[in-house]
């Protein structure tokens, strides 16, 4: 009788372990990187929303350019080597600009226009930030 406990607990203990046993022996699924495989995380990429009424930048002639924030639907804003800083707006109405700039300002209140909310994304250059214009209407 206690032979028979003890085999029907070595059975009941191998039943809860096999989930386990079986996920630590497979290999990690293709696709997921571990998080040494990753590399250092780059905390420089964020993705926010901004609330902004005016985007003020310097061209590269020096001149100040003030873009209302109620005209755009996302803002890059892009650095390079050597700390070179891009700016890529998409519009509302599927307008595009990309501009390189010696600085920026993101001004939150204005007499003259009401601050709206704006997805901005900070990242590295890697070509255009809107590739998907290429082409369409």
């Amino acid at each position: 009788m206690n032979s028979t406990k003890s085999v029907v607990a070595v059975a009941c203990l191998l039943l809860l372990m096999a989930p386990f046993l079986t996920a630590w022996t497979l290999p990690p699924a293709a696709g997921v990187a571990s998080p040494a495989q990753q590399g250092p995380q780059d905390d420089w990429r964020q993705e926010l929303v901004w609330n902004f009424a005016v985007l003020q930048y310097v061209n590269a002639r020096g001149e100040m350019v003030e873009v209302p924030a109620r005209n755009m639907s996302r803002l890059y804003v892009l650095r390079g080597a050597e700390d070179q800083i891009r700016l890529e707006i998409l519009f509302e109405n599927r307008d595009y600009s990309s501009v390189e700039t010696r600085e920026f300002h993101l001004i939150r209140s204005s007499a003259q226009v009401s601050a709206v909310d704006v997805a901005v994304v900070r990242d590295h250059f890697g070509g255009m930030a809107f590739p998907g214009f290429k082409g369409k209407d």
